[in-house]
């Protein structure tokens, strides 16, 4: 699967072509920083759900070798003043309810806007079970790339073996591909 942040209209017409390969898409692109999902296997119970009254997360199901792996992708606020900090943090309570529900492997992914030692992303592990699968480096860089933060996770549940992970190039975007 592929999973994009921060999609829009424009991108989904420039991945067209990828629908050879990647039959199955599922996407929220309303927004400017919408979610795209790209799959070789069917999404199951696909759904776009609210996290609060802007901020959309995408809940999908794969099957594999008849092992089933729920996913949910999202694009947390980002914190950049007091009502948005509280307000991403409100949305990590949100997502957590959504975990809750979620019987068997889950995987949660996407820009978070939140680092590893943020206290609210840390009560958000501690309430859902997930863990990271990276505890470090870098997926974010500021605009001027003085500041450079680790805010895009795949977290999932102990169920879950992940054998390996990888951070891509700073390609065109402000945010490193994750593998």
């Amino acid at each position: 699967i592929i999973v994009l942040v921060e999609a829009n209209q424009t991108l989904v017409n420039h991945l067209a072509p990828l629908r050879v390969d990647y039959p199955h898409w599922l996407s929220e692109c309303t927004r400017e920083h919408g979610i795209l999902v790209l799959s070789k296997f069917m999404l199951d119970g696909s759904q776009c759900m609210m996290l609060d009254s802007s901020n959309p997360a995408l809940r999908f199901k794969i099957t594999v070798d008849g092992q089933s792996t729920t996913f949910v992708a999202v694009h947390l606020t980002n914190p950049v003043r007091k009502a948005d900090f509280e307000r991403r943090n409100a949305q990590f309570k949100a997502l957590a309810e959504v975990v809750a529900k979620i019987t068997g492997p889950k995987v949660v992914l996407g820009d978070c806007n939140a680092t590893l030692w943020s206290f609210y992303f840390s009560n958000f592990l501690q309430d859902t079970g997930l863990k990271p699968v990276s505890t470090g480096g870098t997926t974010w860089k500021s605009p001027m790339g003085l500041i450079r933060l680790g805010i895009d996770h795949v977290l999932v549940s102990d169920d879950m073996c992940v054998s390996r992970y990888q951070r891509g190039d700073f390609a065109g975007s402000d945010h490193r591909a994750i593998a």
